[in-house]
């Protein structure tokens, strides 16, 4: 529960601008883990609109007003994955490598982007312990029961996963513009091999805990023992 709010002699709550120190001190780590994902997340999206200016804009030739529009028809980045994904099935078709590479890059993408919404959506809050040590937990109100245990495996069974997704995600963004870059038709673009698939840390790690979670939620319930037919009455 959060630490009762102050009141005046009138019983008027006093609303504070900052948080106590040793709270600023317990939430900057986490802040700072949060921050890199929703930095790496942010620049990889902007390097998968760098293909879909590809795309659709003369190999980037034409200004980017056009893709711009098509980028910010809803805002959803996975509508915008699913976008670049349905254009780029209708006009790769003759350039089959790229389009491989790009579908396995957005797949990638799908399937992270759950542990992005629990990184960024997930409450925490500042607890006090007994010695008076302030610490951040889970904060279990407001918080779907499958998303909470993933985000509580993920942090005993793998301490540094939060570090190793980010990390992922930014060697993903640098194979998205390399691709990117692939597909603008430059003459320096026919001489560069594509990139190697990169190996990733974090995927092994998720799809050790969805299964664990899955296992956890549909856990086979004993049946009853079937009752016995009673003799029928002479």
């Amino acid at each position: 529960m959060p630490p009762p709010i102050k009141r005046t002699e009138t019983g008027r709550a006093k609303l504070r601008r900052q948080r106590p120190p040793d709270q600023i001190a317990a939430i900057e780590p986490q802040a700072l883990t949060i921050g890199k994902v929703i930095w790496e997340w942010n620049n990889l999206h902007a390097d998968l609109f760098r293909i879909l200016w590809a795309l659709v804009g003369d190999h980037g030739k034409r200004p980017r007003d056009f893709p711009t529009a098509l980028w910010y028809i809803a805002q959803s980045d996975d509508f915008q994955r699913r976008l670049i994904e349905a254009i780029a099935g209708g006009l790769l078709h003759e350039r089959p490598a790229e389009l491989r590479h790009l579908r396995w890059l957005l797949k990638t993408i799908h399937q992270m982007s759950a542990y992005r919404n629990i990184a960024t959506h997930m409450y925490l809050e500042v607890y006090e312990g007994e010695s008076g040590y302030r610490g951040v937990a889970l904060q279990i109100d407001g918080t779907k029961r499958a998303a909470a245990l993933k985000h509580t495996l993920v942090g005993h069974k793998f301490t540094h996963f939060w570090d190793d997704f980010a990390s992922d995600l930014y060697v993903l963004s640098q194979y998205a513009l390399q691709l990117g870059f692939q597909l603008t038709g430059h003459p320096l673009a026919a001489q560069t091999p594509l990139p190697y698939r990169p190996r990733l840390k974090s995927p092994p790690a998720m799809r050790e805990v969805n299964q664990l979670v899955d296992r956890l939620a549909n856990r086979p319930r004993k049946r009853r023992p079937r009752r016995k037919a009673s003799a029928g009455k002479p």
